[in-house]
C-alpha cells in the first residue's frame, strides 16, 4: 500500500525526463568508452529496479570510473545522476571537466545533480 496506489507505472529511462530539450544518457549503454583507475567496471543485470547498472569494483582510495560525454554546443546545462547506492559503496565525488561538481559526500544521496557551463 503506498501512495501511487491506483496510478498507472511511470516511464522509464528518457520517456520519463520532463523536458523537451532533454537527453538521457546511459553508462551502461557506452561501456565501450568506459575507463577506469585503480578498479574494475562491470555491468550488473537487473540490479536497479530491474535495470541494468554500471558497477566499480574499486580498489580502495583514489579508485575512479570515467563516463565521458559530449554536448553540442557550448552553455549551461543540469547533469543528473542515477546512482545506485549502498552503505559499503564508499563515498565519491562527480568531476565534470575535471573539476569537482559535487561535494565529497554527496554521492551518499541516491541522486546527484549539479549545474554547469559546459564548454
Amino acid at each position: 500500500m503506498g501512495t501511487a496506489q491506483g496510478l498507472p507505472e511511470p516511464p522509464f529511462g528518457a520517456a520519463r525526463l520532463p523536458h523537451g530539450n532533454a537527453e538521457q544518457i546511459e553508462a551502461e549503454q557506452r561501456f565501450s568508452e568506459v575507463r577506469t583507475e585503480k578498479g574494475k567496471a562491470e555491468i550488473q543485470k537487473g540490479v536497479f529496479w530491474s535495470r541494468d547498472i554500471l558497477f566499480l569494483k574499486g580498489e580502495g582510495p583514489g579508485s575512479r570510473v570515467d563516463v565521458t560525454f559530449s554536448v553540442k554546443e557550448k552553455g549551461n546545462y543540469e547533469v543528473t545522476a542515477q546512482v545506485a547506492h549502498n552503505r559499503d559503496y564508499g563515498i565519491y565525488t562527480v568531476l565534470l571537466d575535471g573539476k569537482p561538481a559535487s561535494r565529497p559526500g554527496q554521492g551518499i544521496r541516491r541522486r546527484s545533480s549539479s549545474l554547469a557551463n559546459i564548454s
